[in-house]
């Protein structure tokens, strides 16, 4: 068997699955539900696969789904709709659904890994190794089938027109074909990760170091609470965070991000989804970082801003702020799904969007539906219209 295979087939799950799945479940279903008037098409046309394709785009058309920290991919839009298209065709218990999607997420993090920074540069790592998260969510021996065949270019991300939730459908889509290939008995690939010619020389243009470390993947894996990129998040809430630390006038904010993250989000054309230096002075002037899409009084003020390169882990930000009455300083963490406040920040996050009744029933029904007596296909019908 494939090394890296081997180590993960036989890698436990996550501890934290109990305490985190629910959540990042949740805000799975609050994105199907926020972008359904968006999608196009029925989950009735082609059974199962045309669940898994309507799930995959709807949840990641607005940009909205969960984001690994560590590796930067988005595995929750694409282990999800696998996952629950089954639960619902075959009536999966709770537990399984649950192991199920934990393994999805512990392959998706190890993977990309696996194939390291360098294989971001030319392929969409949401696609890559997304599938395999996919595969693995379903039937082990697939994860040789879906690396065989895993690609989504890079440009589809980076030119923030939408056209990277259809490389997300894609790949929950060969996660799908990969399980159903392996249960059925097709031959799958020798040494389909390592070997010569495999998924990590193939992809990431470098020989891959002996040893892996598998990651469960739930550990990293957060919701983006805020309505703006996931480079920004932490920026945007701290820039509202120090509106009520210091009082007076801003004169200057700047913004320490990771040095990657800068070319992405100063474009000042790209709207305040990517642009840091809008989206900051929105949250500051308003004192909160959902106002983001609101046009605010310093919009034409952008100059009181500064991006710069800081020694932060990706996703956090260092924020200083200077007005004529003083100077605060935060180093800002994006939320992870342990922390103690991450409900309450999912019930402001879809609240907004979906109504504070819908929202606060998310969590609950995700959790309830992992339970031992819960049944994902009912969630499905009850939270996803």
């Amino acid at each position: 068997m494939d090394a890296v295979l081997a180590a993960i087939v036989e890698a436990p799950t996550s501890p934290g699955t109990g305490v985190r799945l629910p959540v990042l479940l949740a805000d799975f279903l609050g994105c199907v539900r926020a972008a359904e008037t968006d999608t196009r098409g029925s989950s009735n046309e082609d059974g199962v696969a045309g669940s898994v394709w309507r799930l995959a785009h709807a949840s990641s058309l607005q940009d909205r789904d969960d984001i690994d920290w560590r590796s930067l991919h988005h595995p929750g839009s694409v282990v999800w709709p696998v996952v629950l298209a089954l639960a619902v065709a075959h009536e999966v218990p709770g537990p399984l659904a649950a192991d199920a999607a934990a393994r999805g997420y512990l392959t998706s993090a190890t993977v990309a890994d696996l194939l390291g920074p360098g294989h971001r540069a030319a392929w969409h790592v949401t696609a890559t190794a997304g599938a395999v998260g996919a595969a693995a969510a379903v039937q082990e021996r697939a994860l040789s089938l879906a690396a065989a065949n895993a690609g989504g270019l890079a440009r589809a991300a980076r030119e923030r027109r939408g056209a990277a939730a259809f490389n997300r459908a894609a790949a929950a889509g060969l996660g799908l074909a990969a399980a159903r290939a392996a249960i059925a008995g097709a031959p799958a690939v020798d040494e389909a990760f390592r070997g010569p010619g495999g998924m990590a020389v193939s992809m990431s243009g470098t020989v891959p170091v002996p040893g892996l470390d598998v990651r469960d993947g739930l550990a990293d894996a957060a919701p983006r609470m805020l309505p703006v990129s996931g480079f920004l998040q932490s920026a945007v809430a701290g820039a509202a965070r120090a509106r009520h630390d210091v009082s007076g006038d801003l004169v200057q904010l700047t913004l320490g991000l990771t040095a990657g993250a800068l070319p992405l989000v100063e474009d000042g054309s790209a709207g305040p989804w990517w642009d840091a230096r809008q989206s900051a002075l929105r949250a500051w002037a308003a004192g909160s970082p959902y106002a983001v899409e609101r046009a605010g009084p310093l919009d034409d003020q952008v100059a009181l801003v500064t991006l710069a390169a800081a020694d932060v882990p990706v996703g956090h930000a260092r924020v200083r702020a200077t007005t004529d009455s003083g100077t605060v300083e935060l180093l800002v963490a994006p939320p992870s799904p342990a922390d103690p406040d991450v409900e309450a920040l999912l019930v402001a996050k879809w609240s907004a969007v979906l109504g504070e009744s819908i929202a606060r029933e998310l969590v609950p029904a995700a959790r309830s539906a992992l339970e031992p007596e819960g049944r994902p296909s009912q969630l499905l019908e009850a939270m996803v219209r």
